[in-house]
């Protein structure tokens, strides 16, 4: 049986438990563009990603068209860093675009 100051402890526990739980820090969670993206790879083969990661610099090399079935924009870069001044075009969900030229790497999301 609990007394009095026992009640008072379990209780003052529980909501110091959930004080934590709710003043912890939320830790940003990755997150993939829905659905898929066709391009020509360097190899001259047409290859497909599906559900890419938003936000990451991914090294590809390749060419168009390309085809964006994904939920997110996926911004083209003629260098492997994916820096703001070298991007070459963004293409916009559902939208595909034969005349890309060669690109080293992409981006989904973060449109700069």
């Amino acid at each position: 049986m609990l007394t009095g100051m026992g009640i008072r402890s379990l209780v003052g526990a529980a909501v110091a438990a959930s004080v934590v739980v709710v003043l912890s820090p939320t830790v940003p969670m990755a997150f993939a563009a829905d659905g898929t993206f066709t391009y020509v790879a360097a190899d001259g083969k047409v290859k497909t990603s599906a559900n890419p990661p938003s936000g990451d610099c991914l090294k590809v090399a390749g060419s168009g068209p390309v085809k964006n079935l994904t939920n997110a924009d996926v911004s083209l870069y003629k260098t492997a860093d994916c820096t703001p001044g070298n991007r070459l075009t963004t293409v916009n969900p559902g939208d595909d675009d034969a005349d890309v030229p060669t690109f080293q790497s992409l981006r989904w999301g973060n449109a700069d």
